[in-house]
């Protein structure tokens, strides 16, 4: 819909992990969608990505509950959050 941002394919390159790179990335991120007049943010990320998914929470957003389809043996996990 018009009121929500989608996140695509971010990631942080293992060597530089752990280093509080990927909350300042996202924070810019929904600066920038915010002054863009969007809402809400969704992004997916991997099952076999638990830091992601962990990252995610502790920024505000929601995991949905909604089952998404296989990408081969990688589970997407859908998450959400109210700007």
């Amino acid at each position: 819909d018009d009121t929500t941002a989608e996140l695509k394919r971010i990631w942080t390159d293992s060597r530089h992990r752990r280093r509080g790179h990927a909350r300042v990335l996202m924070a810019r991120l929904e600066a920038d969608i915010a002054a863009r007049g969007y809402t809400r943010i969704y992004l997916t990320t991997g099952d076999r990505q638990p830091e992601a998914a962990a990252l995610y929470v502790s920024m505000g957003y929601t995991r949905l509950d909604e089952p998404l389809p296989a990408e081969g043996e990688v589970y997407p996990i859908a998450f959400l959050k109210v700007l």
